[in-house]
Order: C-alpha cells, then structure tokens, then sequence
C-alpha cells in the first residue's frame, strides 16, 4: 500500500473544453517544477487561446482502496499559454503512454495522458503525429519522468468483485519506467460541442 497524491493539469481556451489532465505521484512529491516542465516544453504544439493551469493542492489517496486520506499543498507555479501557430481541430491531438515494468492481474499497467488540442503543423499528410511531435512528446515524458524518479506512478484502480470478475482486487501504485508517444491521433468526444 502507498498513497498517492492526485495532481491536476486544467486546460481552458478551446472548444469542447474545458478539460484535466491527472497524475499520480507518490505522497510528498509536492513540487509542480517537473510537471509545468512537461507542459512548458510542449508549447509550441498547443494553439495559441490554450491556457494551462496547475492545481497547488490536491487530494492524497490509498493506492488499494481509492479513498481520501488527507490532501497535499505545494508553491503554485504560473499558468502556460500555447505558443503553436496555424489551425487546429478541436478534439484532435496527440497522447503519450506511460509505460510500467511491474506485472499487476496478470498484465503491465499503462498509464495515457492526451495532448488535446494541438496544431495541425505536427500531423503528416496522412493524419498521423509526425516525426517532430512524436520527438518533441517523448524528449519531454523522458526529461520528466528523469526529474520524478520513482515518484510518477500509474494507479492500477482497485475492482469490486461482479459476475464477470468474481474476485475482488485491489488497487497498486505501479512505478512509470519510460513513455512513448503514439503515433495516431488522439480523439476527445465529448457532448459539449
């Protein structure tokens, strides 16, 4: 068992927004500088009216069960601003995985945060994330799980037991080893639009 502090990334300023992004970092790990770090280096790939906040407090939660244990207060560090230029599609993006090594109910956790919007400029001609911003997202997960150490984790949720699963199964933190950014395009839905 390890709690977890749960850190928030909100973005604002594009349609179908606003939207977060969720980490889980082992409890005490309370500074934003890795995180606004990600993001910093990721700008030139954000539209413009996209603001980027970052939550200085959060809750802390039991890895096994979920629950709120207490809550974690860090210094605030300021909000980000897209620099990308050209047009861009509202739902559409990028996504890095976080990748594990530890096996949890019999497969690897993977964890996923969506980069969503980004600008058109980083799509090849057939759709797919090109060449820069794959370079540009796994440079930036790499440099940020150097600087988190063992801290950034993947929270494998725990399960009640059902019909199919009769067995109940706790939840696990599961330390992130390394990221990749994918290829396709991320799609958001979402019923605002």
């Amino acid at each position: 068992m390890v709690n977890l502090d749960v850190q928030t990334v909100r973005w604002t300023g594009f349609p179908g927004g606003p939207g977060t992004s969720t980490f889980y970092l082992i409890s005490g790990t309370h500074s934003l500088t890795p995180l606004h770090d990600l993001y910093g280096g990721l700008l030139n790939m954000f539209p413009p009216s996209v603001n980027l906040a970052f939550d200085p407090s959060g809750p802390t939660i039991e890895s096994l069960s979920g629950e709120m244990v207490g809550e974690w207060l860090a210094t605030g560090v300021g909000t980000l601003t897209g620099t990308g230029t050209g047009d861009y599609a509202a739902g559409v993006g990028a996504c890095v995985r976080w990748n594990t090594a530890t096996v949890v109910d019999g497969r690897r956790p993977k964890g996923h945060t969506y980069f969503v919007p980004i600008v058109a400029s980083f799509f090849d001609t057939n759709g797919n994330l090109d060449s820069t911003g794959e370079t540009n997202i796994n440079n930036a997960a790499g440099s940020f799980i150097a600087s988190m150490g063992t801290d950034l984790q993947v929270w494998h949720r725990p399960r009640a037991a059902s019909v199919k699963h009769p067995v109940k199964r706790d939840g696990s933190a599961v330390t992130v080893t390394s990221a990749t950014a994918l290829q396709r395009p991320s799609v958001l839905r979402t019923r605002r639009y």
